[in-house]
């Protein structure tokens, strides 16, 4: 089948998130009848062994064990989830490999942030590809409010290029705007699919070990003032606790490294409440009205706060609420329902209307 829609993206970072958003945007162009693969390109950051060793000093050989063990993982979830280009490392290779596109597409989780470099990936710019191409964004994210003001020249000229733009959180939207370029704001691609959808592609099964009541810490930042907090909280609500951590420090009670895809939407969707600093806990957590606390991360925090506020539950994160105190009846989930439901379908139809624009473009 001809190539129509290269889709580039953090998807080879090796988290639940990253793969989950790249795979229901993937599925949302194939509901649409629409040929799109991933563009694997990688940056040096997607490689968890050699950037462990490069930040982690005389530590780094240890620490570096789990992330490898997780990115063989992950690589494996990918190879059997989603369609990908053949793999380029280096911007000649890229430019080459995006000329194969008509139809060139950005987005998901912090494309548009600050790189180790202190620059944006010039790929998630499309600084790359052809004047020919089709170029959009669906639900980028700057992965932060506002843009550095070094790149915002750089960025406004290649954002200029793209032929519609939209994005996951209204601060960007608010950013492309002062630039005067017309942006929408849009769902995280999770949010695309349904409990029931997500359900229906990929079976949730029970993680050996796990039953009866627990609380769900999901942690990808950890930290002694999350440990503190999860600690107060699971011994007030008096749960069992089960932990996915992306690491081998000691945790409270069962401590679940790297479980399968299907493993990771069951604990979500069955756990009494779900302690989090992650912004995809905590999409998951309202997609399947799992009560939840936001301890939020020291860095790019304003994600979360983003998500939370589109719902209406900027109380749920911990700095307003009292570990002791901690009460899982007070979600209105009928309303955050709805608003999901909303969401859903003003971003599938701007998916839908780029999706005719450019088939018409390409029709000519």
């Amino acid at each position: 089948m001809k190539k129509c829609v290269g889709i580039l993206s953090r998807h080879a970072v090796p988290n639940y998130g990253s793969i989950l958003q790249a795979y229901a945007l993937q599925d949302a162009f194939a509901s649409m009848g629409i040929n799109a693969e991933y563009v694997d390109y990688r940056i040096p950051r997607d490689f968890p062994l050699a950037d462990a060793m490069r930040t982690s000093g005389a530590l780094g050989p240890i620490r570096a064990i789990p992330k490898a063990i997780g990115a063989r993982k992950f690589e494996a979830m990918r190879s059997d989830l989603l369609k990908q280009s053949r793999r380029v490392t280096d911007s000649e290779e890229l430019g080459k490999l995006l000329a194969e596109y008509p139809v060139l597409c950005v987005g998901g989780d912090q494309v548009w942030n600050i790189m180790s470099d202190g620059n944006i990936e010039g790929a998630y710019l499309l600084e790359g590809a052809s004047d020919d191409a089709y170029k959009f964004s669906f639900s980028s994210s700057f992965g932060k409010n506002g843009l550095d003001p070094r790149e915002r020249e750089r960025a406004a000229k290649a954002f200029a290029r793209f032929d519609r733009l939209s994005v996951r959180e209204e601060s960007g939207q608010k950013t492309l705007e002062e630039m005067g370029l017309e942006a929408q704001t849009v769902v995280d691609p999770v949010h695309l699919l349904s409990k029931e959808a997500w359900f229906d592609r990929i079976e949730p099964r029970a993680p050996r070990g796990v039953n009866g009541k627990y609380c769900l810490i999901y942690n990808l930042h950890p930290s002694d003032a999350f440990d503190r907090y999860s600690a107060a909280a699971c011994k007030s609500l008096g749960l069992e606790v089960v932990s996915i951590r992306p690491s081998l420090r000691k945790t409270m009670g069962k401590n679940l490294f790297y479980p399968s895809l299907h493993e990771f939407l069951w604990l979500f969707d069955n756990a009494t409440c779900v302690l989090t600093d992650s912004f995809h806990g905590t999409a998951f957590s309202l997609l399947f009205n799992t009560p939840f606390v936001d301890i939020l991360p020291e860095q790019y925090a304003e994600r979360n706060k983003a998500i939370l506020s589109r719902y209406g539950l900027d109380s749920r994160i911990s700095t307003e609420l009292q570990p002791e105190e901690l009460c899982l009846n007070d979600f209105d989930w009928a309303g955050v329902n709805e608003s999901l439901a909303v969401n859903r379908e003003s971003s599938l139809e701007f998916l839908c209307d780029t999706v005719g624009e450019f088939s018409a473009r390409l029709a000519r």
